[in-house]
């Protein structure tokens, strides 16, 4: 007899009592009947979904795996219940794995595919008259939306295993709260009492304001820090919990925070946005670019998407849940964007009074948003140099590009407690000139350089090697959080020894893209300027240096 791995997809309905799957013991006991004098079941897998969606399905995933493993057929109750997708069929019918309908278990591959196409067809048809409906019950002037959402998201979370912390835990994070504490304290004085999150992790900002959000929303009444918010009269300082959804419900706080920092970015002259999406690894999965009111529309399942999480077998071995990191792109004609990163508590209170935006992005990471105007496009490169080199220690790789607030940071070093990215101030249409930056001291003298960007004792020798980038990457200093060289620092190091060596900048320019992983991955996520911006300052770096060895 030959092994089969049983695998039952199931309608769902939800009614007073969760979630519901309809049809399961009849497919059960189909299956059974099919396996009788052919096999035995080896296994069992029950996934409730609908048939529409044909990604992100572990069990049909840890299914497919056990067939492989076990060389077993893979058995399924109904063909539509696998996927009404025409290609998604296809591919598996191309797999390694073989599989029977049980409600059909003569059909051929003509047949299969057949009854693949009516069953999407039907799956289209389902979705216009859904969509018809709503629209004309919304034209009537029915209210739209879950009356009673909160209840229904209580009970999905509690399907899907959700554990709230203790309400001991929830009362004091209340009452610190309400004391003016700010997240990161009461992170700080849960874990020095050894008190762990409901999955037995230490607290983090982002998990506190999670808990806070879910479980106790009335208390959780802004996100600024008490050391940030000084000085910034409450009419100009931008809090979650301002929109809403024009249905019959409260808009979830994620989609909050995420057009709150595009109304941000638009209040200070964003006419359009590059969006990407990159997984765990860095890899490019998906990028566009919008308008401000074509990106507030499609919020919303935006965020959902790219927070539906999924097994990733990352190269250190470790294997991860994780969704995909939403990265967005202001574009302006006129205004300069200056992203400040990885700053200090010294260098937040020197860039609040100018700043537009302060983004936490994980766990003690803040970035800055300066918006200028009055600068030139051919001087923006120069000016947002010399806004970095004033500030001091600044990331001076920050790439003009930030994850969106309200989705999750997705690194491996994270997990499985991904922080939530959170816009921490925001002032609308805060704009800076470089006159008034020069004022606060945070725009720096511009340097003189030198007609030629190359020491007049070095020849020109084109024919001459280009230097080993390992060997400079293996000579640079790390990062500050320990996890390897700065690799965005390399480049720069790489660029200039060979501006020096008599290279030109657009041959280094091109070298560059071919020896250095990151400049590879920026350009993938969309970020073609990175090495030109990074041999330029390296030519200019050069310059400047030359230029002091012959005064």
């Amino acid at each position: 007899m030959v092994d089969i791995s049983y695998c039952s997809y199931l309608r769902v309905s939800t009614d007073k009592q969760g979630i519901t799957g309809l049809g399961m013991d009849a497919q059960r006991e189909a299956v059974c009947r099919y396996v009788q004098n052919r096999g035995q079941i080896i296994a069992e897998f029950i996934e409730v979904e609908s048939g529409k969606r044909h990604t992100n399905r572990p069990q049909l995933l840890a299914a497919l795996a056990e067939c492989r493993k076990r060389r077993a057929v893979l058995l399924i109750a109904r063909l539509d219940r696998l996927a009404r997708n025409v290609a998604f069929i296809a591919n598996l019918m191309d797999s390694d794995v073989e599989f029977v309908a049980v409600d059909m278990p003569q059909a051929n591959r003509l047949t299969i595919h057949i009854l693949a196409a009516v069953a999407e067809h039907e799956r289209e048809m389902i979705s216009q008259r859904t969509k018809a409906a709503l629209a004309a019950a919304k034209a009537r002037g029915k209210k739209l939306g879950n009356p009673n959402y909160q209840e229904a998201l209580a009970r999905a979370r509690a399907a899907l295993g959700y554990r709230p912390p203790p309400s001991q835990v929830l009362d004091l994070m209340t009452d610190w709260r309400q004391k003016g504490d700010t997240l990161r304290n009461i992170a700080e004085r849960l874990n020095g009492v050894n008190n762990r999150t409901p999955q037995g992790a230490k607290w983090y900002p982002s998990s506190v304001r999670a808990a806070l959000l879910r479980n106790r929303p009335e208390a959780y009444t802004s996100l600024l820090p008490a050391s940030i918010n000084e000085g910034i009269p409450p009419e100009k300082a931008s809090c979650a919990g301002e929109r809403h959804f024009s249905g019959g419900m409260d808009m979830p706080s994620e989609i909050k925070e995420a057009q709150r920092m595009l109304d941000l970015f638009a209040s200070v002259g964003a006419r359009a946005f590059v969006v990407t999406k990159l997984d765990i690894e860095k890899r490019l999965k998906w990028g566009k670019t919008y308008t401000a009111a074509e990106l507030h529309k499609l919020l919303p399942p935006m965020l959902r998407t790219a927070d539906e999480r999924k097994p990733h077998h990352l190269p250190s071995g470790k294997t991860v849940m994780a969704g995909e990191n939403l990265i967005v792109r202001p574009v302006s004609d006129g205004i300069a964007f200056v992203q400040l990163d990885d700053l200090t508590t010294a260098q937040l209170d020197r860039l609040q009074p100018a700043a537009f935006m302060i983004v936490a992005t994980s766990p003690g990471n803040y970035q800055a948003w300066i918006a200028a105007e009055g600068v030139n496009k051919s001087e923006s490169k120069e000016f947002i140099r010399r806004v970095r080199k004033a500030v001091g220690e600044a990331d001076k790789s920050a790439s003009g590009a930030v994850r969106m607030s309200g989705t999750f940071n997705y690194k491996e070093k994270y997990a499985p407690e991904f922080p939530m990215v959170t816009t921490v101030q925001g002032v609308p249409g805060r704009l800076m000139t470089p006159e008034r930056l020069r004022g606060m001291g945070l725009l720096a003298e511009p340097e003189p350089l030198k007609t030629s960007p190359a020491p007049a004792r070095v020849s020109r020798d084109y024919d001459r090697p280009w230097p080993s980038y390992q060997i400079t990457l293996s000579r640079t200093r790390p990062k500050r959080d320990g996890s390897g060289p700065d690799r965005s620092l390399a480049d720069f190091n790489w660029g200039m020894t060979s501006i020096t060596g008599g290279k030109s900048i657009e041959d280094t320019i091109a070298k560059l893209l071919e020896v250095s992983e990151n400049a590879q991955q920026r350009a993938a996520r969309g970020d073609e300027g990175y090495a030109r911006i990074t041999v330029e300052n390296a030519a200019a770096a050069v310059a400047r240096n030359w230029g002091r060895n012959r005064a």
